[in-house]
């Protein structure tokens, strides 16, 4: 049986989830830095799934083409509080 994209993103979170650094398994502080990066670089309107732990930021998701892939991962870099970014985002082949 084949997964749906969402099965698969979710799986990818999930993924994200377990690789980001050890700390506070659900810190205030890293859900408002999510909220932050996503207002911020617009990730919503892009689909893009933001993990965050400790100020480590993990992006998930797709976008059409390597240029907003980079875009988005310097937007979530510039938001005060991120310590890095991991930029999983792959580039769709439509």
């Amino acid at each position: 049986m084949s997964m749906t994209k969402e099965e698969k993103l979710e799986l990818k979170i999930g993924k994200a989830k377990e690789a980001a650094p050890a700390g506070p398994q659900l810190d205030p502080m890293d859900e408002k830095l999510e909220a932050e990066i996503e207002r911020a670089a617009d990730l919503k309107a892009h689909g893009i799934k933001v993990v965050c732990r400790g100020g480590w930021v993990t992006l998930i998701g797709q976008v059409k083409d390597p240029g907003s892939k980079k875009a988005l991962g310097a937007e979530a870099s510039k938001v005060p509080g991120v310590k890095g970014v991991t930029n999983r985002i792959h580039i769709r082949k439509d």
